[in-house]
């Protein structure tokens, strides 16, 4: 699946949510702002060791896209949250004025190395989750 550029804004949630099972989805060119949670979610938070290769969240990427913003009610969600998943790329990104931080990875048993690019300001990013990050 290919998400043409959308504009998310004004949601009482997160804007966009590949959950369980979101294989081959490109999420590219769109804006996130004015959320009260995350501007973009990657893979569940389910039982990370599912035996169902269709359930697996896999090969996604999420890319040039403005998150600004975002998580105005839900002050300790991260703008771009990856779960349980494989195979990610989060790459040139404009992720800013947050609450809490940037990228949040979340590095479980099965998953594959991420691909993290961002460019930011204004932000709080504490550490959490592990991820190969690259400032640009």
């Amino acid at each position: 699946m290919v998400l043409v550029p959308q504009r998310f804004r004004h949601l009482g949630g997160s804007g966009l949510w590949l959950d369980a099972g979101s294989q081959r989805c490109s999420v590219t060119g769109s804006h996130f702002t004015d959320l009260s949670g995350a501007g973009v979610m990657v893979g569940g938070i389910g039982d990370p060791a599912q035996d169902n290769a269709s359930l697996f969240t896999a090969a996604n990427t999420v890319s040039g896209n403005t998150i600004v913003n975002v998580s105005q009610e839900y002050h300790g969600t991260a703008a771009l949250i990856v779960g349980y998943a494989t195979g990610t790329t989060l790459s040139h990104n404009l992720i800013a004025n947050v609450s809490y931080s940037g990228p949040l990875v979340h590095k479980f048993p099965r998953s594959a190395a991420v691909v993290l690019t961002f460019a930011g300001r204004d932000l709080a990013v504490l550490g959490l989750g592990r991820a190969v990050l690259r400032r640009q």
